[in-house]
């Protein structure tokens, strides 16, 4: 009996390889966070940026040379694009409401991206592009509830201006919430959103 499921499951893993070929998909793609090789957790999408020409004691080199390092080992397992996810990041980390602040790792800044991050955002670009890599980019407005969308116009112009042309660039993905939200109905907000 499990010679028999172990033949079935054999079988049907080179059924479904035969047809999912690297060559018969033409986007083989992976949600990315960059690993920070040596530590307990990865490079915020953000912090990668942010820090992409920053030298990191943990993996003995820059950022940048360590995405490098992980995209190279992507390209080898045949992915051609890279999903990333930038969210509207304040200057410090307290999510608790009504702050409801994002950190600044897990982003650009609100409600204007900072010099380093714009400078350093088409750099990541050029990289992936020198390794044949799309790149998918996720724009998350977590201001959605400003009802003057002057904030939100300000973030996205200066992310889109920089890569809006880019070769690397896929496509984007916009997506958001309200910065606090009312969880009960009765009007008032009382969580994050």
């Amino acid at each position: 009996m499990k010679t028999t499921k172990c033949l079935l499951l054999a079988t049907l893993l080179m059924f479904t390889a035969a047809l999912c070929q690297a060559s018969q998909l033409p986007t083989r793609g992976l949600w990315v966070q960059i690993e920070e090789r040596g530590w307990a957790s990865g490079y915020w999408p953000g912090q990668v940026i942010q820090q992409f020409n920053d030298f990191d004691p943990v993996v003995g080199h820059t950022v940048s040379e360590e995405v490098a390092l992980q995209m190279d080992a992507m390209v080898g397992m045949g992915v051609n694009t890279i999903t990333i996810e930038l969210r509207t990041a304040d200057q410090n980390g307290n999510h608790t409401f009504p702050t409801c602040h994002i950190p600044p790792v897990l982003g650009f800044q609100w409600p204007q991206p900072t010099a380093t991050e714009l400078a350093n955002l088409p750099r990541y670009f050029d990289l992936a592009q020198s390794k044949g890599i799309k790149i998918i980019l996720v724009l998350i407005n977590t201001h959605m509830d400003e009802l003057a969308r002057t904030n939100s116009q300000r973030w996205l112009s200066a992310i889109l201006n920089i890569v809006k042309n880019h070769p690397a660039l896929d496509f984007v993905v916009f997506n958001g919430d309200a910065h606090v939200i009312d969880t009960n109905g009765d009007g008032v907000p009382d969580a994050c959103g």
